[in-house]
């Protein structure tokens, strides 16, 4: 169906907003955190999903501070550095 001026319907092209994103190879797509507090001391278990979109394995890094909501002050730091196969990864911790 040809297009022509004034017509109701279009047929073609892009038709709504569109959101270009610019991400790295290696990059979180999900991270779930549960807290279990045990008496005077708590413990967090962290999942962290890495998206490696790359034909190959990549070294990366993942960083996570832990901060008190209150005051900001962080609680809880660490730093994993590893190779990431291609395709989806995840991390567990305690």
């Amino acid at each position: 169906m040809p297009f022509r001026a004034g017509g109701g319907y279009n047929c073609g092209g892009i038709t709504d907003s569109v959101e270009l994103i610019c991400a790295p190879a290696v990059y979180v797509d999900n991270l779930f955190v549960t807290a279990a507090p045990e008496q005077n001391i708590g413990k967090m278990h962290i999942e962290i999903s890495v998206r490696n979109a790359a034909a190959g394995a990549k070294k990366s890094c993942v960083d996570v501070t832990v901060a008190s909501a209150r005051d900001g002050e962080t609680t809880a730091a660490f730093h994993i550095d590893r190779e990431f196969s291609a395709g989806n990864s995840t991390i567990k911790t305690t």
